[in-house]
């Protein structure tokens, strides 16, 4: 592995720790190692419950781990009253934020977990 590589996936990996320590310490999330839906390709995600069965979910997808490629997504998740996060299908699911970046996304982000119960996707990427 060159040099130049090496760097490239320690500031991959640099990232993808910062964006997990922003998840947990700033935010308030827990983790589950099971699927927020069973439709999902990846287990593993953070979780935040709103009430009333409803949750922000943050899961991410590494579909090319040669590569230290890490995406992550924020979604707004309501599953019925009996159901077990990380085990049950949601009713519910609403994308937020896709593919999000601490840096570009904070904005975005710092808006959205004002109101997290109420803002909408069109109401995040309005100007």
């Amino acid at each position: 592995m060159t040099k130049m590589r090496s760097k490239e996936i320690l500031l991959k990996e640099s990232i993808k720790e910062k964006m997990i320590e922003t998840i947990i310490n700033k935010w308030g999330f827990y983790y589950n190692e099971g699927k927020f839906d069973p439709n999902c390709s990846f287990n593993g995600f953070w979780y935040k419950n709103l009430g009333n069965n409803t949750f922000l979910i943050i899961c991410y997808a590494s579909n090319l781990p040669k590569m230290h490629l890490y995406i992550f997504d924020l979604f707004r998740v309501s599953y019925s009253p009996n159901a077990t996060i990380g085990k049950s299908e949601p009713m519910c699911t609403k994308e937020l934020i896709l593919g999000i970046e601490l840096d570009r996304d904070k904005e975005r982000l710092d808006k959205f977990f004002s109101n997290p119960l109420n803002i909408t996707k069109k109401d995040l990427w309005e100007d």
